[in-house]
């Protein structure tokens, strides 16, 4: 029996704090992985523990420069562990299968509770159910070309085809739980995974992946219009696609070179003209890639003919000015919620948006 009403003063309240640089230093160092060099933005990383440890089990080149990268690194590493690599060329296949592709989507139906189960939990009716959807996409003609050769390579060594949904659930919680160990069993059989962490970044590649397949499909993927994700995932997306961010050329004016290399601007294209609640939520999410890429700095976008009513965008740059004019954002025949836009002061204020050089709109509090 515990007594929950013993007095405050008698605890001791401890603040965990993040390690600092030279407490990084000293752990690396002492196993003769420190690096002269290292980024801030990596050294705030590593400043978690749980990412040193990854960092240290893991670094092996310059290209772990963001948590994608690190979690990235960490998960292949899973696949030389003894469990795995002492295994046939076909287990081993579908041990990587596995990994790569399926535990992507078991984390994504988990988090947008797809399975009819538990949130977070996959019961083993869930993950028989799960892998059975897996094997569809994972078959498909379009999804094979967009995964390229290694893939369909992937699939012959392991005969993937060949296994019904019970064979494959048997071999997932093998590997899953006993091998790599990304994953719990509990008493009743019910899967988890043993930190959020995982689970957030296998789903977000799993968005990742559906945001490149549907700009190979011509259409938005319903993977990306379940929820709005959370903060962590959105991050992982952003890091997994490369988005860019606009940049001060040598001219001091704004470079959006970013924009022809991105994956979220053309995956917003497939939304226009689209309206109701799953389209307004992909936009959502597409809005919040893009505004963790750019630091909040949406100017120079076109969001136009959009469903932007779940989209909050009270906080963004929405324009941006330099010698050779306006950097505005468009959002021509967007429907947008008020308060999602603009604050409560700035309903009393007249507000300009410059649509090109020669014509400003101007919006107040009445439309």
């Amino acid at each position: 029996h515990i007594d929950l009403n013993l007095p405050d003063e008698i605890f001791e309240h401890q603040k965990v704090k993040p390690l600092d640089y030279s407490q990084i230093k000293a752990y690396l160092s002492e196993l003769g992985l420190w690096r002269d060099g290292t980024s801030k933005s990596m050294l705030s990383i590593l400043s978690i523990p749980m990412y040193l440890r990854m960092y240290a089990e893991t670094i092996t080149s310059d290209t772990i420069q963001n948590k994608s990268d690190l979690l990235n690194a960490f998960i292949n590493r899973q696949l030389t562990k003894d469990g795995a690599s002492a295994e046939s060329d076909s287990t081993k296949a579908l041990y990587s299968l596995f990994l790569t592709h399926v535990l992507p989507i078991i984390a994504h139906r988990m988090i947008t509770n797809d399975t009819g189960g538990s949130t977070f939990l996959l019961s083993p009716t869930d993950l028989e159910d799960t892998l059975a959807y897996a094997s569809g996409l994972l078959q498909e003609t379009a999804y094979k070309r967009l995964c390229g050769e290694e893939y369909r390579k992937l699939l012959r060594d392991s005969a993937f085809s060949s296994y019904d949904e019970l064979d494959l659930a048997d071999l997932a919680k093998i590997y899953f739980v006993r091998v790599c160990k990304m994953l719990r069993s509990d008493s009743d059989g019910n899967l988890d995974f043993v930190h959020q962490i995982y689970r957030d970044f296998f789903c977000a590649k799993f968005v990742s992946e559906q945001m490149k397949y549907s700009l190979k499909a011509g259409s938005p993927s319903d993977a990306v219009s379940k929820q709005i994700f959370d903060t962590d995932i959105i991050s992982f997306v952003s890091e997994l696609l490369s988005e860019g961010s606009p940049r001060l050329d040598g001219d001091g004016c704004w470079d959006y070179s970013c924009n022809a290399g991105s994956v979220t601007v053309p995956f917003i294209d497939l939304l226009r003209d689209v309206t109701g609640p799953d389209a307004a939520t992909s936009v959502a999410n597409a809005a919040e890639i893009l505004k963790s890429a750019r630091c909040g700095d949406l100017s120079g976008l076109d969001l136009s003919r959009l469903d932007l009513t779940r989209s909050a965008l009270a906080t963004c740059h929405l324009s941006r000015f330099d010698k050779r004019g306006v950097h505005p954002t468009s959002f021509k025949g967007s429907i947008i919620e008020r308060y999602n836009l603009f604050t409560e002061k700035h309903f009393e204020e007249i507000l300009a948006a410059c649509t090109n050089k020669t014509t400003v709109a101007c919006i107040d509090s009445t439309g």
